[in-house]
């Protein structure tokens, strides 16, 4: 993964993120 650099930054929207594509999956 390159994202290293803003992992911290996309920490939070990677858990956002993740959350939005399991509600999709379980829709």
């Amino acid at each position: 993964h390159v994202r290293f650099k803003a992992y911290g930054q996309s920490k939070l929207a990677n858990i956002l993120h993740a959350k939005e594509l399991a509600r999709c999956l379980q829709a």
